[in-house]
């Protein structure tokens, strides 16, 4: 659904449809997810990242690096650290950036939600079976690799979440869900429960000390 950019009427009419529509809401949130799983799969968008580097690199073998650099060396002053690395790749020289970039000043590899939670499984014993606390937009990203954990071993048997539309329809993402109370009462010792979301995080681990009193694992991924 689309309103007029910089229109708050305009956006609040699409609120408001949104809000008054259930069937629609409900559409949408379906083809939101069919995309998640078809155009923007790993595996497609991968696929469509090597070939456009395979053009670029093609492109730069036809031009030379004269072109490169001269646009590299108008960048802004602010930017002469990634001038000095990307200078060096430039010029195919990237086995020598450790030689003159101090390793402190190299940026630390930005860790995904999966990685996260891939570290955080790693620190416990074995293929886990474990539970994502949250539904929302968090989960969904987690849920589009999902295939990194499964092929380590470990399984998601479901989703909680106290939210009321969870009530009627106790499933979400093709995942069943279930509230906290319930979970407190069905997840297993032997279970991990991970926070998959930043935004409540705090909320949701104060939620779960029946489970961690329980002897459930719980896990956050980000503080």
């Amino acid at each position: 659904m689309a309103f007029t950019r910089g229109d708050a009427a305009d956006l609040a009419r699409a609120m408001g449809e949104m809000w008054r529509q259930r069937e629609l809401r409900a559409e949408l949130s379906h083809l939101a997810w069919e995309r998640a799983r078809g155009p923007l799969a790993v595996e497609q968008a991968t696929a469509k990242r090597i070939a456009f580097y395979q053009r670029v690199v093609e492109k730069r073998r036809r031009l030379g690096p004269g072109d490169i650099q001269g646009r590299l060396l108008s960048l802004p002053p602010a930017h002469s650290f990634r001038l000095l690395v990307a200078s060096a790749l430039a010029r195919g020289e990237a086995d020598l950036l450790p030689a003159f970039v101090p390793q402190a000043e190299l940026p630390p590899p930005a860790l995904t939600p999966v990685d996260r939670l891939l570290k955080q499984l790693g620190t416990l014993a074995g293929g886990q079976r474990f539970y994502l606390y949250g539904a929302g937009r968090h989960t969904a990203r987690l849920l589009m690799e999902q295939c990194r954990w499964e092929e380590l071993g470990h399984k998601l048997l479901g989703l909680i979440d106290d939210h009321p539309r969870y009530a009627q329809v106790p499933e979400a993402y093709g995942m069943p869900v279930i509230s906290c109370a319930a979970a407190a009462e069905n997840v297993a010792s032997s279970e991990v429960v991970v926070l998959s979301t930043d935004a409540f995080e705090e909320q949701f681990w104060a939620n779960t000390a029946k489970l961690r009193e329980g002897g459930v694992t719980v896990l956050r991924l980000y503080t």
